[in-house]
């Protein structure tokens, strides 16, 4: 995919080159665009947007929009130990009045002097509607009064007002003079300080009256124009004498503007810093200060478009995800390394982006799916970064693969020159598994004691002044939060009763608690329903009988202590009332309500201050209530530490598992897969562990480079393999380029975000923590990991002519070796306990020999990927005992020799005699040691055979690599002769094939056992003696293998090996492989019959050398020279981990060739590629170059008007527009009688011999003689 990816873009480049101001217009055109929609965006720098959209944060930021508290700004004034409060009052006062007259647009109210009349009013208000506010408890208390309590009641009052100063509470009295109302004022009272404020002389002051306090409610034109509100704020405070004060704000506007004014010096001071590094380590790596400033072109470019595309969709952005979008450019920069590096390492514009486009557009659209698995979380900040970062690495990508190859300088070429960081070398590859294992190892411990802060402050900047004021006017933060009790219902009367319900509840659950003491909206305004209970209540108490009474007895005290009748006929009156009177609204105001209507519903909530401890022990009553909650700010700190913690690792899952799907698609093989991804993985964890062992916390903005440290691992882990994959496939080392690209990327990117160390803005500094541990963390994984896993598991192996692995063929090897051993472990305990069995000796070894033929018979069974075919074998030995012969090429020879009969043993060299795992239990079992010698062991063969006992000898003595036989050695037939027995020949093949000598790769395979007649020691065609016997059964043996070898071993044997051999060389190049074999098997087979096995052989057209391998391996005397136009094609063949030497490829045009001499010329599906007059002249020089009796075998289209052969052109079409194959202009197929002319010309005898059903290929032979 990635090869196919490349060429197209090369193809593009190619067609364009002379129109190279089109990419200039074009790329304007586009940035004017964006332009022009991001000039109409707004910018929203609200801490609700990183949070995700529910419905309790949407409460709760409603309600703080609603009750003011988002825009209310607190300016404190303070000064030196010689000022004095009235000091720090009229500079409050001349602030107040310069900010009233100069800025009435920015502000709608500045509050300083509290009006006491109004609130005195409300209590005024109250005392006239007792009734309606008046306490329960102290009801049912006054109104079982009798006279003598009344009595006494009245001469407290006339006591209290005998006091000096009384004459202030006369109004009170005459309203409410047993204080009826009093649990409700004091509740109101109570709630009305503000944390750390109180009204001191009419003014507002902290508690210690060391500061002078001013409120000011902004407009919404001053919180939209939030800077030039605080240079408003900041004259104000300055007007005056300015000496011995200070005055600081505090709020939601003052903190956005400093932190924004504090990331923008912080921004321009480490940015200046890091471009002037990074442009010279530019200008020293390329010896260029042209290429530097095109570096910049396609993040800049891509940056453009991201802003661009947000701002058509969304006419708000996050200005926090824009500015998060910035760290982005670090992996469109490292788009612009490879470009670079690879272009200084092929020295052609054409092969670097034919290399790099797949890789990089990979890359791309993998780490364009991590940042859109981003929107998951519903968070508008990582919504917003996710589409920005969509359409910026897109934009980046195709400015790097479009546009800038046509202004690029080509740098001197210096393929062959110094790397920055040289692979690991071949033999320190277990020492970098041993170090990657055991940095692991260290780091898995701490995995999950990774911490999150939580506290939003923590990641915004306050100054030191700001922060001053902020603890005095909150006063002790670490007890007092502020909190909203809120109630939703359908209209206002439901959530107002819903309210009541729950501050009922709390109130008879939390006795004596802050809360159950506080006032709430519902106390000053209750329900309807709520309401007529109350009057219900006081016309029970005061109404009737009772009442009249209660009223006599009332009037007779009053005057008895020296009222006048008339005194408290305000509150008398109160007693008829037997109807519902609605608050007054200057109550309603005191109460501190916060009402929301919404479209369908209605919430109300009253605000109060608490410490945590209750806030935990009230939210659960509360929520368990319906329709109530509990809304504070520390449910932000929870929300962040869930979204932080829960939420992104969640997307973290997705998105993994969203880029290894992408990997598996487009490598095609679940290896390469994993391959690619495990070192991203690996990282991840890492950077865990380290952040877990050195205590370094996540936070809100700084798990955002997590998905930039992603983007970036999955950007190097691609290119990695791809330099791997190119030099397996092709033996072109495009490695080197590709690390140069992965160290300078980490470099600039450690030199991008490092620099943010020195920034004062604490959510900088974490960026640059969490930055520089993971690009760390993954220069050395992408160095290591990946080239390490390549080498031992597919590179390495095939370099030693060996099969790589696939996953299957190592869970399958692995499985055979577990079980291989686990039976030896049984085993040996079973040997342990035959030892201690009472039983003889004999008997027990018998019963171990048992043992040994079930556990190597299952194990060969159990190897499910080898085919058994299985002959002759038991009957040979079931008469009398006799020397089994066989040939050795696998270790499984000796499993499956064991695994047909308990009467057998095996001589076994020094390594199965002393094994740790089986060597105890063979001894016991009677079997032989070859080091012991011929005599030694002629008797023990004597001794064994008494028993009725065969031996089993490999003459060979150790395994062959090849699979061929090996030198017969003549012990076991000086033993045969010597004691006169019987030889039993088995043959065995595919074992070699299934495990070689050296390799635990268990690989695919038939395995089969024939076993041929028995040898008679009175034999006479072998011979006398054990030396000639030994050459002459050794001649015989060899050549009845070769009989089984040749009728196994056909093309059709080595598919699996063809398909191996282009495995993890692409997709579309293996299920082409796999395809092909299976389709044209026929084919194959018919020309490996029709070819004679030491034929020089000639593929004109060989392609990627399929049937060049197949019929060289099926007959190895035969000499093949194969010819291919397309130089990939070649070196892809020539690269094949298999290829034997009798088996060549080169590169060559095809027209005008004239082909060696040979025995036979193979042309397949390659003369429509060729003009008409160029297939003639071909055919004939290959017709003059034939040997006698030599063949011309082409396969090919043959045109005709049928749908046969429409399919067989749309199908080389298909593959000439994907770039599979090349063609210099259009197909021309020949005719049937097109090529019998040609071939009558040459004097050539034609054979039609195959037919397709579904295309026009057929396969025709053109002979001599």
């Amino acid at each position: 995919m990635a090869v196919v990816m490349g060429e197209l873009v090369a193809r593009v480049y190619d067609r364009t080159k002379g129109l190279r101001w089109i990419w200039v217009f074009l790329v304007l055109a586009v940035i004017a665009a964006s332009l022009w929609s991001a000039s109409r965006a707004r910018f929203s720098e609200d801490l609700f947007d990183a949070l995700p959209r529910e419905r309790t944060l949407d409460n709760y930021r409603t309600l703080l929009d609603a009750s003011g508290s988002t825009g209310r700004i607190v300016v404190g004034f303070s000064g030196n130990d010689t000022v004095s409060m009235d000091s720090l009052s009229a500079h409050a006062d001349r602030s107040v009045h310069f900010l009233q007259t100069t800025n009435g647009d920015l502000v709608d109210s500045v509050f300083f002097r509290p009006d006491p009349t109004g609130f005195q009013t409300a209590v005024t208000e109250v005392r006239k509607n007792l009734p309606l506010y008046a306490d329960s408890g102290v009801i049912a208390t006054v109104a079982h009064w009798d006279s003598v309590a009344l009595l006494n009641a009245f001469a407290d009052l006339r006591n209290d007002l005998a006091r000096p100063g009384a004459e202030m509470d006369a109004d009170r009295i005459v309203l409410d003079p047993f204080g009826l109302s009093d649990p409700l004022i004091d509740r109101v009272m109570r709630s009305a300080i503000l944390g750390g404020m109180a009204v001191i002389d009419g003014q507002l002051f902290t508690t210690d009256s060391a500061m002078a306090v001013v409120v000011v409610m902004p407009s919404a034109t001053g919180i939209t124009r939030g800077k030039e509100l605080m240079q408003a704020i900041n004259g104000a405070i300055g007007n005056g004498p300015t000496t011995n004060f200070t005055g600081t704000a505090f709020g939601a506007v003052p903190m956005a503007v400093a932190n924004a004014d504090r990331i923008a010096d912080d921004a321009t001071m480490t940015s200046i810093v890091a471009v002037l590094l990074i442009i010279g380590l530019l200008i020293w790596r390329y010896r260029s200060v042209r290429i530097p400033l095109l570096f910049f072109v396609p993040p800049a470019v891509g940056f453009i478009i991201g802003l661009g595309a947000i701002a058509a969709v969304r006419p708000v952005i996050s200005a926090l995800s824009l500015g998060a979008s910035a760290a982005l450019l670090g992996i469109a920069l490292d788009y612009c390394f490879h470009f670079f590096t690879h272009l200084k390492h092929t020295g052609s514009i054409r092969a670097t982006l034919k290399d790099v486009a797949g890789p990089m557009l990979l890359g791309c659209f993998t780490t364009v799916l991590a940042f859109a698995a981003l929107s998951f979380v519903g968070s508008r900040i990582l919504a917003d970064l996710g589409f920005i970062a969509a359409f910026l690495l897109i934009g980046a990508a195709l400015t790097v693969l479009f546009v800038l190859p046509h202004f690029a300088p080509v740098p001197q070429h210096t393929a062959a020159v110094n790397e920055i960081v040289a692979e690991p070398k071949k033999g320190s590859a277990l020492w970098n598994l041993l170090f990657i294992g055991a940095v692991t190892a260290v780091l898995l411990p701490f995995v999950n004691r990774v911490s999150y802060d939580n506290n939003p402050e923590h990641i915004s900047y306050i100054s030191p002044e700001m922060s001053a004021v902020r603890d005095r006017i909150e006063g002790d933060t670490a007890r007092a939060v502020p909190l909203f009790w809120s109630a939703t219902g359908a209209n206002e009367e439901e959530a107002r009763q819903a309210l009541e319900n729950s501050v009922d509840h709390v109130r008879r659950t939390m006795v004596g608690s802050i809360t159950e003491q506080a006032a709430m909206p519902t106390d000053l305004w209750p329900s309807n329903e709520r309401a007529t209970v109350r009057v219900a209540n006081w016309k029970a108490s005061f109404h009737g009988e009772g009442g009249d009474r209660f009223k006599r007895w009332f009037v007779n005290a009053a005057i008895q202590n020296g009222f006048t009748p008339d005194a408290f006929d305000p509150f008398l009156d109160q007693l008829d009332v037997d109807q519902v009177r609605r608050p007054a609204e200057v109550v309603r105001m005191i109460g501190d309500a916060v009402l929301v209507h919404g479209s369908d519903s209605v919430t109300i909530a009253g605000r109060m201050l608490l410490p945590p401890d209750e806030i935990a022990a009230l939210e659960p009553m509360v929520g368990s209530m319906k329709n109530t909650s509990v809304l504070h700010r520390g449910m932000l700190s929870e929300r962040i530490q869930e979204l932080v913690g829960s939420d992104l690792n969640a997307i973290l899952w997705r998105t993994s598992l969203i880029v290894f799907i992408v990997l598996l698609l487009t490598y095609g093989r679940i290896e390469l897969a994993l391959l690619t991804f495990l070192p991203m993985a690996l990282g991840w964890f890492w950077i865990l562990g380290i952040c877990g062992l050195f205590g370094i916390q996540f936070n809100l903005v700084n798990i955002l480079v997590c998905t930039f440290v992603f983007g970036l691992g999955d950007d190097y882990c691609i290119f990695t393999t791809e330099g791997l994959l190119a030099r397996y496939k092709t033996g072109v080392d495009h490695t080197r380029s590709y690390r140069n690209a992965v160290v300078l990327s980490v470099v600039t990117t450690i030199i991008g975000t490092g620099v943010l160390l020195f920034a004062e803005h604490p959510a900088l500094r974490s960026i640059a923590t969490l930055s520089v541990i993971g690009m760390v963390v993954l220069l050395v994984i992408s160095l290591t990991v990946q080239p390490v896993l390549f080498r031992l598991f597919i590179g390495g192996r095939a370099a030693a002519g060996k099969q790589p692995f696939t996953l299957f063929s190592f869970l399958i090897s692995g499985f055979a070796f577990l079980y291989f051993l686990i039976g030896c472990i049984l085993t040996a305990l079973i040997w342990l306990l035959l030892l201690i069995f009472p039983a003889p000796k004999r008997i027990k070894q018998h019963w171990l020999r048992h043992v040994l033929r079930a556990f190597t018979g299952s194990l060969v069974y159990a190897m499910a990927n080898t085919s058994k075919d299985i002959q002759g074998y038991v009957p040979a030995i079931k008469d009398q005992p006799a020397i089994i012969i066989a040939n050795h090429a696998s270790f499984i020879d000796i499993l499956a020799m064991l695994m047909f009969s308990s009467n057998v043993v095996m001589m076994t060299n020094r390594w199965v005699w002393n094994s740790p795992f089986f060597g105890r239990a063979v001894r016991y079992a009677g079997y032989l040691r070859t080091e012991d010698g011929v005599e030694v062991n002629t008797e023990r063969v004597r001794e064994a055979m008494a028993q009725g006992l065969s031996v089993i000898i490999f003459p060979e003595g150790t395994r062959t690599k090849d699979g061929t036989i090996g030198r017969f050695h003549k012990g076991a037939f000086h033993i045969a002769e010597a004691l006169q027995v019987p030889i039993v020949p088995v043959v065995l093949h595919g074992f070699g094939k299934a495990m070689s000598k050296n390799d635990a790769l268990l690989k695919n395979a038939l395995l089969t056992i024939r076993t041929l007649p028995v040898i008679q020691p009175s034999d006479p065609q072998f011979g006398e003696g054990d030396r000639e016997r030994t050459k002459k059964i050794s001649a015989w043996y060899k050549a009845k293998y070769e009989e089984i070898r040749s009728t196994k071993e056909g093309p059709v044997w080595y598919h699996e090996q063809l398909m191996r051999n282009f495995m993890y060389k692409g997709p579309v190049l293996e299920w082409h492989t796999r395809i092909k074999a299976r389709m044209d098997a026929g084919l194959h087979d018919l020309l490996h019959k029709r070819i004679p096995i030491d034929a020089r052989i000639v593929d004109l057209g060989s392609g990627h050398g399929m049937v060049s391998f197949l019929l060289g391996w099926s007959a190895p005397d035969r000499v093949i020279q194969g010819y291919e136009r397309d130089a990939d094609k070649v070196a892809i063949a020539n690269n094949a981990y298999s290829r034997s030497p009798n088996v060549t490829f080169s590169v060559a045009d095809l027209e005008g060739l004239i082909p060696p001499p040979a025995d036979a010329y193979i042309l397949k599906d390659v003369l429509h590629y060729l003009p008409p007059i160029e297939q003639r002249e071909l055919i004939l020089a290959c017709a003059k170059e034939l040997s006698p009796k030599g063949a011309i075998f082409v396969r090919d289209g043959f045109a005709a008007n049928d749908e046969r052969h429409d399919r067989t052109k749309r199908t080389e079409r298909y593959s000439v527009g994907l770039g599979f194959n090349q063609a210099k202009g259009e197909l021309h197929f020949m005719t049937k009688e097109g090529i019998v002319a040609i071939a009558k010309e040459a004097g050539l005898n034609v054979e039609w011999a195959t037919k397709e059903m579904r295309t026009s290929n057929e396969l025709v032979i053109l002979t001599k003689g």
